[in-house]
């Protein structure tokens, strides 16, 4: 009849933006009902979800495989039995994703809010780039839409700048932000100085107040020693 296939019709063009559906086992093709979850209230939109095994703590390591980021905060979904995919979704944090891209590396989901770009581990979720932001504390546009590559040579965490052909680099190790050229990838840009704390632009501060500690970028030092190179 007519108005079943209008009801039909209705119901596949009905998005809902807080759900999560995953597939049957072993079968990519098949969506289970039992498989269909609910992030958030109704209003609220999934922005990305990040499958990483991180520990929550050190008796629930791989309970909360996945992670989702929504316009309302990160919620873990718990893994459940043989027969339940999840069986619970916890609300961990109120910081809203504004970014759909994310990276999980060294137990750590980096992610991006108004704040800039948080790190979500077993401690919380903690701001890394506070030094980036601008002087009235907000964040840059290239943010919004910036993808994150981990370079597991150095551990360190690419953030793109593709309008401005910058890469900003964060050592995961000294937790030190830099930037480099997205040309040539290894050339720190001349107009800007690294410190601890922010990247300071040289072009348009001449002066700095006070003594700060600051990270020099060399090009590789031959020496004898082992010891001597790291």
């Amino acid at each position: 009849p007519d108005e079943y296939v209008t009801s039909v019709e209705s119901v596949l063009s009905t998005t809902d933006s807080n759900r999560i559906q995953a597939s049957s086992a072993n079968n990519c093709f098949v969506y289970p009902y039992e498989n269909s979850y609910r992030v958030g209230s109704e209003t609220s939109t999934i922005v990305a979800a990040n499958a990483a095994a991180i520990e929550m703590s050190d008796a629930k390591f791989g309970e909360f495989p996945l992670y989702v980021f929504t316009d309302e905060g990160v919620f873990a979904m718990q893994s459940g039995g043989s027969n339940t995919l999840y069986s619970a979704i916890v609300p961990i944090s109120y910081d809203k994703a504004i970014n759909p891209n994310t990276l999980a590396v060294n137990y750590n989901v980096l992610f991006v809010t108004e704040r800039g770009v948080m790190s979500l581990n077993s401690q919380g979720v903690s701001l890394l780039s506070e030094g980036l932001n601008k002087q009235d504390n907000t964040i840059h546009e290239w943010m919004r839409t910036t993808e994150m590559l981990h370079a597991p040579q150095h551990n360190e965490v690419f953030a793109t700048d593709m309008e401005n052909k910058l890469l900003y680099v964060f050592s995961l190790d000294s937790k030190v932000w830099s930037t480099r050229d997205v040309a040539e990838g290894h050339i720190l840009n001349n107009g800007e100085l690294v410190t601890n704390s922010k990247i300071v632009d040289l072009l348009h501060e001449t002066t700095i107040d006070e003594p700060t500690e600051v990270t020099i970028c060399t090009r590789p030092i031959k020496l004898g020693s082992m010891e001597l190179k790291r």
